[in-house]
């Protein structure tokens, strides 16, 4: 059996152990709160008098609660760096104090962090991050937030939250998205300085008020507008290198406008809608992706100075719809229609095309809204079906095939058609007229030419002028039908006779028209009275000439072609030197044209075989 021995004085030593560390753990918990008194110099942050605990918190302290009564503007001085790990920072929700930061502030949180009834004036760095993997969410009760010019928020994978109240985020700086971690503003954010994502993901998903901005967007990052209410005004510009994604609702207010001045990848619209009275101009990219989701424009006015893309030609079957708006394409704007169709929806809508519209893909696409072209349509495959009217002014031009008009649609022609791309077919359904208008008719060879197929039952009037680019030469008597309407009827004024030049000769075409068809019929060929000769350029020898002429030229030739007096080729061949001889042996005697292509244009001479 053991012998206890009882020690009194260590026991006392145990008792008075305990007592000292409740006196060091209560000292560290008053330590955790720090009370702005003022009783230093009433402003300064750094000062220790300032603070009920004479210490500064985030200067001595990395993980406190901090509060500041009402009444207080506290500075943080330049060169200072304040780091914020854990707790409250507290001011007051009726009349928040003001935090006016001329330093750095790093908030970096292990876990989610809350703010209250503060307002912080930012006129240097403030870096909102995490030291954690798992999500971190800043919590923001009545709380704002003012960049100036001078400042940077520094928002690096973490989300900024509502908690209560509106908690405006007043950006005249630069807002700064770093680190590989998605972020997210929930608050209500207004822009007017620059927005840069060098790494991750930003997300705007509370109530924005975009304006005039810069807009610097990296290889691999993106900037998504999530958010349901977005007020969009001013000047955009910067460089987009990533995505810019429009996935929420877009207002341009009456009377205000919205340039696109996005430098690299563009605006990019991926669902919901751009509303208002306003105006969006584009100058240089806007996709409208052809995703799953249907897009709308309404009430806005839509102006195109530079590239607008409808769809990327991966899917067919979603549409934009347009209600109550006009759709401008300026002379400079290109639209290419790769997708999504144009879908009436309610109201006046029109497009008013001085640009390129270009249909483009195999699939088919609608434009469901009147269309007044000004500048030049061009379809360059699948059907392009117009479900409303298509006025071709006299300026205006259509290229290409398979145009279909509904039945509530028509075609009236005051500008060019020119069927098929280089030479094709252009089918056309519906209603279709010429009115003073050009048929524009390219031929390449017997049956290499274009054609206009009207496939409607209406019948159809088609007055002005033919016009026909030759890169052929065709023979007397050789007919090309290029309008053929086999379920109705046609009623024409037209020339009686049409000409074309090629290669120094001119080539007189009839123009016999009928019920069903329009067909032209070479009458007769003749020298070009255009063509003339450059005896400096270029000269023969002997001539006449027996079997072999000589020619001596200034510039280097490409070929030869001889012809007859009626337009017939004879000869033709390459020429590879500036001077040298071409037999004329297989021709008999007679009076000829000889055609040299070379690299300033086409010289002819006449000459006489003996």
């Amino acid at each position: 059996m053991k012998t206890q021995v009882y020690f009194p004085q260590l026991h006392l030593l145990k008792k008075l152990f305990f007592f000292l560390v409740v006196i060091m753990f209560s000292n560290k918990i008053n330590a955790q709160n720090f009370t702005f008194t003022g009783n230093g110099d009433g402003t300064t942050w750094t000062d220790p008098g300032n603070w009920n605990t004479n210490s500064v918190p985030y200067l001595d302290d990395f993980s406190c609660d901090v509060n500041i009564g009402s009444q207080y503007t506290v500075t943080i001085p330049s060169g200072v760096t304040l780091k914020r790990e854990s707790g409250a920072f507290i001011g007051n929700s009726t009349t928040p104090p003001t935090i006016i930061n001329n330093g750095t502030i790093d908030f970096d949180s292990q876990a989610n962090s809350h703010f209250s009834g503060l307002i912080i004036q930012n006129n240097s760095i403030i870096n909102f991050k995490k030291s954690v993997s798992s999500s971190v969410l800043f919590y923001f009760y009545r709380i704002t937030l003012n960049n100036s010019l001078q400042g940077t928020i520094n928002i690096n994978g973490v989300d900024l939250q509502n908690n209560g109240g509106t908690n405006p985020i007043n950006n005249l700086g630069k807002i700064l998205k770093s680190g590989s971690g998605d972020a997210t503003i929930f608050t209500h954010f207004t822009n007017d300085g620059e927005i840069e994502v060098t790494e991750g993901n930003l997300s705007l998903s509370g109530t924005n008020t975009l304006r005039t901005g810069i807009f610097n967007i990296s290889t691999g990052t993106s900037l998504n507008i999530n958010s349901s209410n977005t007020t969009i005004s001013g000047n955009w510009s910067g460089t987009v290198n990533g995505s810019f994604d429009i996935r929420g609702n877009l207002t341009i207010s009456t009377s205000t406008s919205v340039v696109n001045n996005l430098d690299g990848n563009g605006l990019t619209m991926h669902s919901n809608m751009i509303f208002g009275g306003g105006t969006f101009t584009n100058n240089k990219l806007f996709n409208i992706n052809t995703d799953t989701a249907n897009k709308r424009l309404s009430g806005i006015t839509f102006e195109n100075n530079g590239i607008l893309n409808f769809g990327d030609g991966t899917y067919f079957t979603t549409r934009i719809d347009i209600s109550n708006c006009t759709f401008v394409n300026k002379p400079t704007g290109v639209v290419h229609l790769k997708g999504t169709n144009f879908n009436y929806d309610w109201g006046t809508n029109s497009i008013n095309n001085q640009g390129l519209i270009k249909k483009e893909g195999t699939f088919a696409e609608t434009l469901d809204i009147p269309v007044t072209n000004s500048g030049i349509i061009e379809s360059t495959g699948g059907n392009f079906n117009f479900a409303s009217n298509l006025n071709n002014t006299n300026t205006g031009k259509i290229i290409g095939e398979n145009l279909q008009f509904l039945p509530n649609g028509y075609f009236v022609n005051n500008g060019s058609v020119s069927p098929g791309l280089n030479t094709g077919t252009m089918t056309v359904a519906g209603y279709f007229e010429m009115v003073n208008g050009i048929l524009e008719i390219d031929i390449d060879g017997n049956t290499i030419y274009d054609v206009l197929n009207y496939s409607g039952t209406r019948a159809q009037n088609i007055s002005g002028i033919i016009k026909i680019n030759l890169s052929y030469a065709p023979i007397v008597n050789q007919e090309f039908s290029i309008y053929n309407s086999p379920s109705a009827t046609i009623t024409t004024n037209l020339p009686s006779s049409v000409y074309s030049d090629f290669e120094g000769f001119r080539y007189h075409f009839d123009v016999i028209s009928n019920a069903n068809s329009i067909t032209l019929k070479v009458r007769e060929i003749a020298l070009a009275t255009t063509s003339t000769e450059i005896s400096s350029e270029f000269s023969v020898y002997p001539n006449p000439v027996v079997d072999h002429l000589n020619y001596s030229l200034t510039s280097s030739p490409q070929k030869y072609s001889v012809f007859s007096l009626d337009g017939r080729l004879l000869l033709s061949g390459e020429l590879k030197e500036k001077n040298g001889s071409i037999s004329l042996s297989k021709i008999s005697k007679g009076n000829y044209l000889l055609i040299i292509n070379t690299e300033i244009g086409i010289l002819r001479k006449k000459i006489i075989k003996k």
